[in-house]
């Protein structure tokens, strides 16, 4: 088992916090290998990329159409981040390296008033931060 979390003087990178990712030791990582450091940003994006988000049938209470999206895979199942002007997007985990998004239907909806029609963009940003359980 390898050390993964380092409090203190890092043999490297000098005083702060650490945490590698898992497989990684903590004193030989490179600042890569960091999910989380003290002196670095938080969420460090891994990837990202966009996609078409559509809307549900007309009239009906369905969401759209599932997008795949991948990315590299990290060792862990990372915390995604999404973004659409239009709408809320719900996120199915499908492996540690893969998922699928699509539109929420009106039923899912945290804010179901004048729930929009068409297609637009969707963003998405993988990060090196783990997805909390």
């Amino acid at each position: 088992m390898v050390n993964r979390i380092l409090i203190g003087n890092h043999p490297t990178h000098g005083l702060g916090g650490f945490v590698s990712v898992p497989g990684v030791d903590v004193l030989s990582a490179n600042k890569f290998q960091m999910m989380w450091s003290s002196q670095q940003e938080q969420l460090q994006i891994v990837s990202s990329g966009s996609f078409l988000v559509t809307a549900g049938g007309p009239g009906t209470d369905d969401g759209g159409a599932f997008v795949p999206i991948s990315w590299t895979p990290l060792g862990f199942t990372p915390m995604i981040l999404l973004g659409c002007d239009q709408f809320e997007l719900y996120l199915n985990y499908t492996s540690a390296n893969s998922a699928q998004v699509r539109s929420c239907s009106y039923n899912e909806s945290r804010f179901p008033v004048n729930y929009p029609t068409g297609n637009t963009t969707g963003y998405y940003m993988v990060t090196r931060t783990p997805k909390p359980f």
